[in-house]
């Protein structure tokens, strides 16, 4: 039987395993999906096997970056053990660099809708589990999956929130009920001092289950960090095989 849950990290990619979709709702239950989330970009695990349930990295690039973020974040965690697919924003910056995330809660249904819609979408490419969803992205990406992680925890196996950008005033009204030893993992920057945060509060508060490292400089894409990020992801996944 095949052991999936590696901690092996390497840096190779297989190009030909990284595709975009510019179809919205292609091969999706959803047939109103906004054209903002019509455009991902999808990973496929280095020799697939089609009888194992893979789990699942929905990944939210930062300001700036689009959805081709996938293909540098998806082997830094591991060419194996995903299948990945990343969304673009659904703004477009001024200066045409990239695109954003619209964060105010008001959102949330929008931005819950594209996510639901790739994950159809990768359920029709590969064997995935769709028990071990895990929600993940960088900056206003890991804010706005903190933002529907919290709204919808049922919907994932956990949620993974990288750099500074999540604030109690952006956050959505908590649900205790749902959110008690939910799984979450948050990494950000070491302030020069000891300050509660807002946001911390609310989500202790709320039974969460969370994780955080506090990294010396701002949270960046690189390969320690990484392999650290997918030690917890199949630490999770493992719990979810066990139960």
């Amino acid at each position: 039987m095949r052991q999936p849950l590696s901690f092996q990290l390497t840096t190779r990619i297989a190009t030909s395993n990284v595709r975009r979709d510019g179809a919205a709702g292609a091969c999706s239950d959803s047939k109103s999906v906004a054209s903002r989330h019509a455009s991902r970009c999808y990973f496929g695990p280095l020799h697939y096997e089609s009888g194992y349930a893979y789990p699942v990295i929905v990944w939210l690039h930062e300001a700036g970056a689009d959805e081709y973020q996938l293909q540098r974040v998806m082997p830094l965690l591991s060419t194996r053990n995903y299948v990945g697919v990343g969304l673009r924003g659904d703004l477009r910056l001024q200066d045409g660099s990239g695109y954003d995330w619209s964060l105010a809660v008001r959102h949330l249904p929008g931005l819950m809708e594209g996510v639901r819609a790739a994950v159809n979408a990768v359920k029709c490419r590969y064997h995935v589990n769709s028990k071990q969803v895990f929600l993940a992205g960088l900056g206003s990406g890991g804010a706005a999956a903190m933002q529907i992680g919290l709204h919808h925890p049922e919907e994932f196996a956990g949620i993974i929130s990288l750099g500074d950008d999540c604030r109690a005033e952006c956050m959505p009204p908590l649900r205790s009920d749902g959110l008690r030893g939910f799984p979450i993992l948050v990494a950000r920057q070491r302030l020069s001092q000891e300050t509660v945060r807002p946001e911390d509060l609310l989500i202790q508060a709320a039974g969460v289950d969370c994780t955080r490292y506090e990294c010396p400089q701002p949270v960046c894409i690189t390969e320690p960090f990484f392999g650290r990020v997918n030690a917890w992801i199949m630490a999770r996944a493992a719990r979810h095989l066990i139960r």
